[in-house]
């Protein structure tokens, strides 16, 4: 069970002159593409290196300007239908910057964005933002049960005990309950953009009730 670390719709905070800006500013720093593999070696390498973690930590503060519009600086969005970044894992998130770069995942802000960035900054803000604290939600503490139990059952098998995840999987643990609801909902009407075959199927069997369950539980989870 895998949920997309973007915005379902462009977001509409932010108005198209603003966009076009920050586009320009993030190809300021594009460069040639580099192969996928290659990448994923400069970010491992960067994790295990306190060193380049701590430059990698300080470039990725000083590039997101335009992710923070929609997502925050910290990573904690402030908008319902806009996904928090902080605490996602780091090679979960810029996998997804590469499948937005390269098309594969279709969403125009981002695709943009990802596209007009360096490797290095795509590295350096999936690390910024990895590391950000998630501020806990609030929600109804009977309906965060109920969704315990569904997700025991369907969702832990990917995003992990803890919803956690991992580099393949979201961290679900403190999402923002409407942006998960929206989110399974338009997986299981098949009207998402983000393609999962594993997801369509689960999503297909949650009634509202449970979706709405599911939601609360991990948006409670610290």
């Amino acid at each position: 069970m895998s949920l997309p670390a973007h915005p379902p719709t462009l977001c509409r905070y932010a108005s198209l002159p603003v966009l076009a800006a920050l586009c320009f500013a993030a190809g300021l720093g594009a460069s040639n593409p580099i192969h996928p593999d290659e990448l994923v070696r400069q970010l491992e390498q960067t994790l295990a290196d306190p060193s380049a973690r701590k430059v990698a930590l300080r470039g990725g503060a000083e590039r997101i300007a335009f992710c923070a519009y929609c997502h925050g600086k910290d990573g904690n969005s402030v908008k319902p239908d806009v996904p928090k970044l902080a605490g996602q894992n780091a090679k979960y998130l810029f996998n997804q910057f590469e499948r937005f770069a390269d098309g594969r995942r279709k969403h125009f802000v981002m695709q943009q964005l990802a596209a007009n960035l360096s490797a290095q900054d795509r590295i350096n803000i999936a690390i910024h933002y990895a590391v950000q604290p998630v501020r806990a939600e609030s929600v109804d503490p009977v309906l965060a049960a109920n969704g315990k139990v569904i997700y025991d059952t369907l969702c832990n098998v990917c995003h992990g005990i803890d919803g956690h995840g991992n580099q393949e999987f979201a961290r679900l643990a403190g999402q923002k309950p409407d942006y998960t609801s929206r989110t399974l909902r338009a997986f299981r009407d098949e009207s998402s953009k983000h393609s999962d075959p594993t997801m369509l199927q689960v999503a297909k069997t949650l009634s509202d009730g449970n979706i709405d369950a599911i939601s609360a539980y991990v948006g409670s989870m610290p």
